[in-house]
């Protein structure tokens, strides 16, 4: 019985490690279809500042109205296929 439960857990450290290698990847493709949306959205509207453009095309997001002002939302684990759909999301509906 003990030897079930090792083997069962091996099979899972195995699956989460190839699961975490397979996101790594998904990770730096995703980034760099970022890049190259942001690159389209620099190109189309070069009278834009850079933070603008990061609001625009939704990678930065308002979580809350404060006294002072807008907070902006901490993105830091989002995951960059969510930024990259936030994105294609705003770029289909403003071309």
């Amino acid at each position: 019985m003990k030897e079930i439960g090792v083997i069962k857990l091996c099979l899972f450290v195995k699956n989460l490690n190839n699961n975490i290698m397979s996101k790594i990847e998904e990770r730096q493709e995703y980034n760099y279809k970022i890049l190259d949306l942001l690159r389209v959205e620099i190109e189309k509207n070069p009278h834009l500042r850079f933070g603008q453009i990061l609001c625009n095309t939704n990678i930065l997001q308002y979580s809350d109205k404060q006294e002072n002002g807008l907070l902006i939302k901490d993105i830091f684990y989002d995951e960059p296929i969510d930024i990259y759909n936030r994105m294609k999301v705003y770029v289909t509906l403003y071309k």
